[in-house]
């Protein structure tokens, strides 16, 4: 689930969210029972060390394998859902019609 950095999504009993699949028909839909993490970790710009490229790869290889290993495959992957708030998805309706209406 994706949400804006303002939102705190902690009820896990419920919420109302939209898929992010444009083609979807039914976009709307009531998640229960869910985990929410963080996807990203604050960083402190103070803090001039950098971190190992060997660090970041086995972060990054440690998240993949997060991933069902069906939705990984380089031919006829799974489909892994998606979604967004419905805070997020007005936004991106806003944003979409605000261009569509500069590009005319």
């Amino acid at each position: 689930m994706i949400a804006l950095a303002t939102e705190t999504i902690v009820d896990a009993t419920g919420l109302t969210v939209v898929t992010s699949d444009p083609l979807s028909v039914d976009r709307q839909q009531r998640l229960t029972h869910f985990e929410a993490r963080p996807l990203l970790a604050p960083v402190d710009l103070s803090n001039t060390t950098s971190i190992p490229v060997t660090t970041i790869q086995a972060t990054t290889q440690a998240k993949l394998a997060e991933l069902p290993r069906t939705t990984q495959r380089l031919v006829n992957p799974d489909l892994y859902p998606v979604y967004m708030t419905t805070t997020l998805s007005q936004l991106q309706t806003s944003l979409l019609n605000k261009m569509t209406i500069l590009a005319d």
